[in-house]
């Protein structure tokens, strides 16, 4: 069950096996609550329910159905926090709100340790309602491309919105070529969204486009091929809860540069990747990516183990056993 904000898609669907039902939400966007499918679930019986995404609307009225719904609540977080201070003082009303409604649930899935510990103190949650199952990699996808690193390509990706830090790895990329001219790369950027505009602007003033390549979103079999065929993937966003691209990366074999923060420290402090204390000097940022260019095997990468969907989807089935 989910919201349609578009009222555009089919109200029922099934996917897979799987019967997916949508409603109208109260207003055209993704977070606004949706009263049709409160009222759904308030009519049905339901052994388990599972509610995702924290900073969604429905969900603490989903919750609060429990009652009459299920036995048993389980809600997964999905999200890492906010990069906006006016956002996190709005949430300040509805967090406290949290605070009563998640004492219903009776297990929360967190994406990362940094998840987990930032919640529990946020929301007062025990730690006994709380666990970590990342989300998973599709390893058979790695499998498919060979290792070709025969040019010096940098990969970031994700939805182009200021708090990934772009930005931040372009002025880096400037700064690795004005230092070290004889270094032929390019930087590939995956995805699409509102700051393009202002990226490619960056670009311009910066007179490096020949360096930056903007490939909009790719199939994931395409983005694996790239990842394969690049020297390192850098992301120096603000914060992640954890940050998938990142397993991909690791995953296709190649060195990684993040942000010391959030849940991408903990790739740092497992020897993962490389961090970079401050994102917004690009000299720092060019000295770390230059790092592990020259010398890949800073980062454990043959270390590095991730959980395949499988897995993932093993983990959470258990939990279901275990609340039933």
């Amino acid at each position: 069950m989910t919201i349609d904000p578009s009222s555009k898609l089919p109200a029922v669907e099934e996917i897979n096996g799987v019967r997916v039902r949508r409603f109208r939400s109260m207003a055209n966007h993704k977070y606004s609550p949706s009263t049709q499918l409160v009222h759904a679930l308030r009519g049905m019986k339901a052994d388990i329910m599972h509610v995702h995404g924290l900073h969604h609307l429905t969900s603490p009225l989903a919750i609060a159905s429990k009652t009459s719904v299920s036995s048993k609540c389980v809600f997964t977080l999905s999200t890492g926090g906010s990069s906006s201070r006016l956002r996190e003082l709005l949430r300040v009303p509805f967090i406290a709100l949290m605070r009563k409604v998640v004492a219903k649930v009776d297990k929360i899935i967190c994406l990362s340790q940094f998840e987990l510990e930032h919640y529990q103190r946020l929301l007062d949650i025990p730690r006994s309602k709380l666990v970590v199952i990342p989300n998973g990699v599709n390893l058979n996808q790695v499998a498919k491309h060979e290792r070709n690193t025969s040019g010096s390509v940098l990969v970031t990706a994700g939805r182009l919105v200021k708090h990934k830090g772009f930005q931040k790895v372009i002025r880096g990329a400037k700064e690795l070529h004005d230092l070290w001219p004889e270094i032929d790369f390019r930087v590939c950027i995956v995805g699409r969204g509102p700051y393009e505009t202002q990226l490619v602007k960056e670009t311009k003033q910066l007179e490096i486009e020949e360096y930056i390549d903007f490939l909009g979103w790719r199939k994931p079999s395409d983005f694996m091929q790239l990842l394969r065929a690049s020297k390192a993937f850098v992301l120096l966003s603000e914060y992640e809860s954890q940050a998938i691209v990142v397993c991909e990366a690791l995953s296709a074999g190649i060195p990684v540069v993040v942000a010391r923060n959030s849940a991408l420290n903990e790739y740092v402090q497992r020897g993962y990747a490389v961090g970079v204390d401050d994102p917004d000097d690009p000299h720092e940022v060019a000295l770390k990516i230059r790092s592990v260019l020259d010398n890949p095997g800073l980062c454990k990468i043959d270390d590095y183990k991730p959980l395949t969907w499988q897995e993932v989807v093993q983990t959470v089935a258990g939990l279901y056993s275990s609340l039933t």
